[in-house]
């Protein structure tokens, strides 16, 4: 079922256009290029500063948890290395499950759900778009992309309920 998902959005979407933007895009996720800009910006400005920190550490934590823990534990071979496809970037090295753009994207985008901030909803659109960039590009099962979701928005969510805890007025009642 899940190659048949992928095998119907290469018949769907696939464009020059769609191919060199989302390999372009893809990229800017391989190190979360993207997320580590907007948390320095948040960084440097005072009204976003604990934004920022919020969503760097959720970023870290991801990171932590997918790419260091389940990733090598589940250790699950990605779509092209199990369907011949041609594919248009060069080939991760790493293993499938879960998705670490769409964790990382989730991790960070989700703080700033959690948080009610502003932007949160263009966030959340470069967040799916990111996701759906590793679908199109063959590099991912949507189960590793929806699980990558779940395990980004779980982390953010977490970080926002620590920091909430942390940061609660003190009880004034004696």
């Amino acid at each position: 079922m899940e190659l048949q998902i992928l095998q119907w959005i290469q018949a769907v979407f696939t464009s020059d256009f769609l191919d060199q933007f989302f390999v372009t895009y893809t990229r800017l996720g391989d190190m979360g290029e993207i997320w580590i800009v907007l948390i320095i910006i948040l960084l440097i400005n005072k009204k976003t500063r604990k934004l920022g920190l919020l969503m760097a550490i959720s970023l870290l934590s991801e990171f932590v948890l997918n790419d260091l823990i389940i990733k090598p534990l589940i250790a699950r071979p990605r779509p092209f290395q199990v369907h011949e496809v041609a594919l248009i970037l060069e080939a991760p090295t790493s293993y499938a499950f879960p998705s670490g753009h769409t964790a990382s994207s989730f991790a960070v985008v989700m703080v700033a759900f959690f948080k009610d901030y502003q932007f949160k909803f263009p966030l959340i659109l470069l967040a799916a778009l990111m996701a759906f960039s590793r679908l199109y590009l063959f590099v991912h099962w949507p189960t590793d992309v929806l699980a990558g979701l779940l395990l980004g928005t779980l982390v953010a969510y977490t970080v926002v309920m620590i920091d909430k805890r942390l940061t609660k007025p003190a009880d004034s009642t004696v």
